[in-house]
């Protein structure tokens, strides 16, 4: 995030969910990603209309859009857009390489077209102002959304197959109807849609400038973009830097584990595996440095109580002192009761709040 802000990069488009995460397991990674958020208020901020891109740019913040990559969360219901367009949603991939009960992937050799359930999704996040990205989307299947489509839509990272044969990458086509749409399409910098990458070749700059050209000669500067993707397949990554903010990301953490000494709280919600092995390595660290560390709560918040988290969140950092609890359920339900006991809890220990001065039954008013 750092780098990113030092290269004067002030908006990107934030992966939230894997292509092919449900409905609650998406809505739990971006309940993660407000905690993520909330760490760095001073660095980043949810871009949600176009005045807070420009914003971004004005208080030389991070600006992040949420996104989609596969159009799984929605489910068999199109109407889940709007919730998640609530929740902070701006971009949603129909699908990601496979079918989905949306549409066709680009994948797949059908190249079938959009479902009856993709048409209504389309429509729908035209109604509520969500963009569609026909990244990894079939070719029927983007035209017919194309077509369909009562707003512009982007092919974010997919680049001229007319240069590199690729299944990702888009004829001419459907880049001339993307752009008579008034949509755009960013080209990527992945090595496999760039150039030939037989016997380990990494294509160069002259390649993607080659593509660059193509596209800006086929539909002009209004609809060609830089859509860079993933970086880290490069042959300059950084290993040394990644390694560093890994580092500086697990001491961060460390650091606010730590502060939950004598009455803090932890919770897990929905991370089976990779979240309960991390927070034990830190209370580990935490104790190992000498720092007090007692005293505390841990929650697990799931469907069901897996090992790991039951293990390293719930049962080893509390095991001398302080509570345990494990809650089973839907997490769209159990969240919002928890925030609103906590927030009734603090309005009634806060002198001079209405809910404060309310009598309680048998009293007097």
């Amino acid at each position: 995030m750092h780098e990113l802000l030092a290269a004067g990069i002030t908006g990107c488009n934030w992966t939230v969910t894997s292509h092919s995460d449900e409905t609650l397991t998406a809505i739990n990674k971006i309940i993660q990603f407000y905690w993520l958020l909330e760490q760095f208020p001073d660095s980043t901020l949810l871009v949600e209309r176009d005045d807070d891109l420009h914003r971004a740019k004005r208080e030389r913040k991070l600006g992040i859009i949420l996104g989609f990559q596969g159009g799984s969360p929605l489910g068999r219901n199109p109407h889940l857009v709007r919730v998640f367009h609530r929740l902070g949603v701006r971009i949603i991939h129909l699908t990601y390489n496979e079918g989905n009960a949306l549409a066709a992937g680009c994948l797949e050799a059908s190249n079938g077209g959009l479902t009856s359930l993709g048409v209504q999704a389309v429509q729908e996040m035209n109604r509520i102002g969500m963009v569609i990205d026909l990244s990894h989307v079939g070719a029927r299947a983007s035209l017919e959304a194309i077509e369909l489509s009562q707003a512009p839509v982007i092919f974010s990272h997919s680049n001229p197959r007319a240069l590199q044969e690729n299944p990702r990458n888009i004829s001419d086509d459907q880049i001339r109807a993307c752009a008579a749409k008034g949509g755009v399409v960013g080209l990527a910098t992945f090595s496999a849609f760039v150039g030939d990458t037989r016997e380990g070749r990494h294509p160069g700059l002259d390649e993607y400038f080659r593509q660059m050209d193509y596209a800006l000669t086929l539909v002009g500067p209004d609809h060609v973009a830089i859509g860079t993707d993933i970086i880290h397949t490069h042959p300059d990554a950084s290993g040394k830097a990644l390694g560093l903010a890994t580092y500086h990301d697990f001491r961060l953490f460390c650091s606010m584990t730590k502060e939950l000494d004598s009455g803090g709280v932890f919770l897990n919600v929905g991370s089976a595996v990779v979240l309960p092995e991390v927070f034990l390595k830190a209370v580990s660290v935490v104790r190992n440095l000498g720092y007090r560390l007692e005293e505390f709560t841990t929650a697990n918040l799931d469907f069901i109580q897996h090992y790991r988290p039951t293990q390293n969140v719930l049962k080893r950092p509390t095991q001398n002192s302080g509570q345990a609890i494990a809650l089973t359920g839907h997490h769209e339900i159990m969240i919002p009761l928890i925030a609103a006991a906590l927030k009734g809890s603090l309005a009634r220990s806060s002198p001079g709040t209405p809910e404060a001065r309310q009598p309680r039954a048998g009293e007097k008013g």
